[in-house]
């Protein structure tokens, strides 16, 4: 028997999980829920006949928290275990996500999360590498962890994308040649600033941009190593309540530094709540170009025509050496048998069915996040673009594609560490700080006087009044001091992090 515990009642909880949980009947043991929001939340309960469901509720002032404190976890994990949890399904906002999947991971429960997974509203560059470092807590965690995060991502299981990835798969593999170009436009209403709108519905077509890229990993020679963003964004002004609209130019890299994918990602808002278009168009150098066309209002269309409210079309053009037909055309409802036709909703309610369904049985369902690094690369490399262009900074961003862990959980570098007392300003001879990857790295050269000698070392993600130095060198010259200060200045900014530990080792 399954039992859920919802934290959280959004938007997507009532419309979507609430009706899903009560059509399959499956048991909802325990909502999750502020302190404020107890008694309206049993009162939608009890309208919704969820009469058996228990409540816990977490005091306003800790909702976006990073960790729930220790009393908190274990009172909630006591409910849990008295109400035999099996998993948990996340309908809460999205500042609350990352202390709900470290408990959840942390006491071996399936977690489902909407997205954002991870979000801030803090555009300055170390709250944007912090999501990332979340990102990579999280990924260790659910490897030690015999529970794992699940990404609600709807394009996952719509049968109109997996049938654009299956023959993109045969073709790449059959014909040796890689996926050369693909263009994702996205048209939705939204109030979100662009940075906002990439973390949120920007997030499910990233993934499918990453889905795209790595069916090249079938070629070993075409195998994406590396990347690029280019980013603009509508609107540069943050004080102002104008929506804005993303759009990116991406290069993807071989090992030997080959162009093989270029790509743009334009997500705009059509400011009305009666349109939403998708439009894709891929290319397989010139043997095969797909386009998916999905234009659909609320006017009283046919729902699979376009301007209906389940338009979805897919062109193949296809070079006439494959042996395949030059022209095909594939409607949506070409996808689905006459029984899943007949549901309400829409296609896409029909592929987050499918996604739960998979999550709560246990069957191999997609979305997992161990399987989301290059998407979060590629969201966290879009999103500094953002900042780039808020401070007028006209800079090409990297996709890092070797998934280096974050700097300071490396095992390797521990024993590096010496845990030194924050100088004073006045101290500071020479400081320099590089922004590398999702890590903040601070060189500094200072003078300690009641030493009468000069210190050298390298900071992590300087926040704290202890701070963690690595390779913490004294001198009694300040010439001396100063060269070692440079050497440190080249290595944190011209060598990647497993080159920098070799040079830790030898020193």
């Amino acid at each position: 028997m399954k039992n859920v515990a919802l934290i959280g009642m959004g938007e997507n909880a009532k419309n979507f999980y609430l009706k899903y949980l009560k059509k399959h009947k499956i048991n909802l043991a325990l909502v999750v829920d502020l302190e404020s929001k107890k008694e309206s939340t049993l009162k939608y309960l009890k309208e919704n006949d969820f009469n058996n469901t228990k409540i816990f509720t977490l005091e306003d002032a800790y909702k976006n928290d990073e960790y729930l404190s220790n009393e908190t976890a274990s009172n909630l994990l006591a409910i849990c275990n008295l109400l035999e949890i099996t998993n948990i399904i996340l309908g809460t906002n999205a500042g609350a996500h990352h202390m709900y999947l470290d408990f959840a991971l942390k006491n071996d429960i399936n977690v489902l999360t909407d997205t954002p997974v991870l979000t801030t509203t803090d555009m300055s560059r170390n709250a944007i590498n912090k999501v990332k470092k979340q990102y990579y807590e999280l990924f260790e965690l659910a490897k030690n962890s015999k529970a794992n995060i699940k990404v609600m991502n709807e394009k996952k299981y719509h049968k109109g994308y997996e049938k654009v990835k299956e023959v993109l798969s045969d073709v790449v593999s059959k014909y040796q040649t890689p996926i050369t170009y693909i263009d994702i436009f996205s048209k939705t209403n939204n109030s979100l600033k662009s940075f906002d709108n990439l973390y949120q519905n920007g997030y499910h077509f990233i993934d499918l941009l990453s889905d795209l890229v790595k069916i090249n990993d079938i070629l070993d020679s075409d195998k994406i190593t590396s990347g690029e963003v280019y980013t603009k964004v509508a609107n540069n002004d943050l004080n102002t309540n104008e929506e804005e609209n993303y759009h990116g130019l991406l290069s993807f890299y071989n090992e030997q530094g080959n162009t093989i994918t270029t790509a743009n990602l334009n997500l705009l808002n059509s400011n009305r709540d009666d349109i939403k278009q998708e439009r894709i168009n891929i290319e397989v150098g010139n043997l095969l170009t797909i386009q998916v066309h999905s234009y659909q209002t609320l006017d009283m269309i046919e729902e699979n025509q376009v301007g209906g409210k389940n338009h979805f079309d897919i062109y193949f053009f296809r070079n006439p050496i494959t042996d395949m037909k030059p022209f095909k055309i594939i409607h949506i409802s070409d996808l689905y048998n006459q029984v899943e036709m007949e549901k309400e909703g829409s296609y896409e309610d029909l592929a987050k069915e499918k996604f739960l369904n998979d999550f709560l049985y246990n069957k191999n369902c997609a979305g997992d996040i161990l399987n989301q690094e290059l998407s979060i690369e590629i969201l966290h490399a879009c999103i500094k673009g953002i900042y780039n262009n808020y401070n007028h900074k006209n800079k090409v961003e990297k996709i890092f594609l070797d998934n280096e862990k974050p700097f300071i959980n490396n095992e390797n570098l521990k024993k590096y560490f010496k845990f030194l007392e924050k100088p004073m300003k006045n101290d500071v001879v020479n400081e320099v700080t590089h922004y590398y990857n999702m890590y903040q790295l601070n060189i500094k050269e200072l003078y300690v006087s009641n030493k009468d000698c000069y210190e050298v070392y390298i900071t992590i993600d300087d926040d704290k009044k202890i701070e963690n130095g690595v390779l913490s060198k004294n001198f009694k010259t300040k010439i001396a001091a100063f060269c070692y200060f440079k050497y440190l200045v080249y290595i944190t900014k011209n060598k990647k992090m497993h080159k920098i530990i070799k040079d830790f080792e030898r020193l």
